[in-house]
Order: C-alpha cells, then structure tokens, then sequence
C-alpha cells in the first residue's frame, strides 16, 4: 500500500475504500460511509480495531463533499487517478451525512492526528492542511470553495 500525496483519495487505501463502496448495492454505500465516519467521529481510538485509517476516513469524508455542489470537482474524470465502477453517491448526501462526515474530519484531520503527522516534509504537511480546511468548507456548503489545491482564506 502507497501513499502519493496529501490529496483526498491519494492512497492505496483510498483507493481501495472507493472500489468496496461502488461494489456495494446502492442503497448501502451511505449505511457504509455513516459506519465508518461514525467510528472516526466517536470511537476514533477504536479506528485501527476497524482497519481503518486516516485516508480511508478521509476517502469518506470526500465522497460526501463530492456529492455536493461545490465539491464536484473531486467527481470521476480523465484527470483523476481513479476510475470507480460507478461513483458512489448520485444525489446529494443528506444533512446527517454531511454533519457526520464533518465532525470525523475534524478528529482525523486535526493537527497531531496520525493522517497529519505522517507526511515526510513540511511543504506537504502543510498541503495536507489545506485538504482538510478545503474539505471542510465543501462540507459546511460555502460556494466557491475553489480546488482543493487553492490557499485557505
């Protein structure tokens, strides 16, 4: 398993989590995300008991914001790393869902977090941070939150 940068689904395990949710039926996926971004948001010491880690967290956490209006450009096109067999959530994702995916970011996102202090220099420790700030405005619905490669406000 690799990790090739602080991107929201720029990991094996990333990667991996989209494959199993679009294998999932339909109706299932959100039961899956609500699973996994409830156990970050209020089991987060339980995480690894789960097989879970940050990326994954976060790979949930941006199927969310890709559901919503001003996260579509993390949606599945020719640029993107990864081609799901189909992209997880069609309609936008309800107000718990968002809320949930929220306060999850908030724990795996944190500064000292494992997803945060894991990267090898400080130039991409700090592009990290802004996924999660980027990641966070999406979910809190502010428009034009911009790329997720733009500079926080």
């Amino acid at each position: 398993m690799g990790t090739w940068g602080p991107g929201v689904f720029a990991s094996d395990y990333a990667q991996d989590y989209l494959d199993e949710l679009a294998e999932l039926p339909e109706p299932e996926r959100s039961a899956e995300l609500a699973r996994v971004l409830t156990i970050a948001a209020d089991e987060p010491a339980s995480m690894r008991d789960h097989d879970l880690f940050g990326a994954i967290i976060l790979a949930a956490v941006g199927v969310v914001a890709a559901s919503l209006p001003s996260g579509d450009n993390l949606l599945p096109d020719e640029d993107n790393e990864f081609e799901p067999q189909g992209w997880p959530l069609p309609q936008p994702a309800p107000a718990p869902l968002v809320a949930l995916a929220r306060r999850a970011l908030a724990v795996v996102g944190a500064p000292g977090s494992e997803w945060r202090t894991g990267w090898v220099s400080e130039s991409v420790s700090i592009e990290a941070g802004h996924t999660v700030q980027w990641l966070d405005r999406v979910l809190a619905g502010e428009r034009g939150s911009g790329d997720v490669t733009e500079e926080p406000a």
